[in-house]
């Protein structure tokens, strides 16, 4: 379960979103800002997402980005589902 996301992927925000001015330009550079610092933050944690993109981070209308679909994810080279086991 996670949290209901309204907004769209980045990929959408993107296609809507194309470079041209300044304005743009600091928009994109803040989400991809963020979408590092979460990859840094599941780092951090042994965790490696292996399928960024995106269409796997989501864009809030509240501006945070957030990750979607683990499911190829590893925790310290294991299957993240080998650690549920």
């Amino acid at each position: 379960a996670m949290e209901l996301v309204e907004g769209g992927t980045l990929k959408e925000w993107a296609v809507a979103n194309p470079p041209g001015t300044a304005q743009q330009r600091d928009a994109a550079v803040e989400l991809l800002r963020q979408a590092a610092a979460g990859l840094s933050a599941a780092h951090a944690r042994g965790l490696t997402h292996r399928d960024f993109k995106p269409a796997n981070a989501l864009v809030g209308t509240d501006g945070r980005v957030r990750f979607v679909d683990f499911g190829l994810s590893v925790r310290q080279g294991r299957p993240v589902e080998k650690d549920l086991a």
